[in-house]
């Protein structure tokens, strides 16, 4: 992956909506965790279907992923949360994405290799958001 895209991950600001956190890789959310806990999750990731390889794609086909997801997401009965994934430099459009409840990181995978992700953020109860790949 090349650093450039690397270092747009890695300073994503991956926000979640209802319930409202903001979370960034390489660091610790104790109020993330203590929700988790609280309504029995204990690992996370988050996956978005939009700009495939990293390459920014048109919006209709991005919702239209964004849809296949959301699709793929509810055929194979996922719990999930909407958010948002945020450039806080402004180069990259704002991203809708899922964050997927209590799959395990090969799942994980697996789903972010299908839409085209380079990349994921993963995450354990009580530990640091982490960076999955180049895929």
């Amino acid at each position: 992956m090349q650093s450039i895209l690397l270092e747009a991950y890695t300073q994503t600001i991956y926000q979640i909506d209802t319930p409202f956190f903001q979370l960034r890789i390489g660091q610790s959310h104790p109020d993330w965790d203590r929700w988790l806990q609280s309504n029995g999750y204990t690992e996370w990731s988050i996956i978005t279907a939009w700009n495939p390889h990293s390459n920014l794609a048109s919006a209709s086909e991005n919702h239209t992923q964004q849809s296949e997801l959301r699709h793929h997401l509810e055929s194979h009965q996922i719990p999930f949360l909407s958010g948002l994934n945020i450039d806080p430099k402004g180069l990259w459009p704002d991203e809708p994405t899922f964050i997927l409840l209590n799959q395990p990181q090969p799942w994980s995978e697996q789903c972010a290799r299908t839409f085209g992700q380079l990349a994921f953020v993963h995450g354990h109860l009580q530990h640091p958001a982490t960076l999955v790949g180049p895929l």
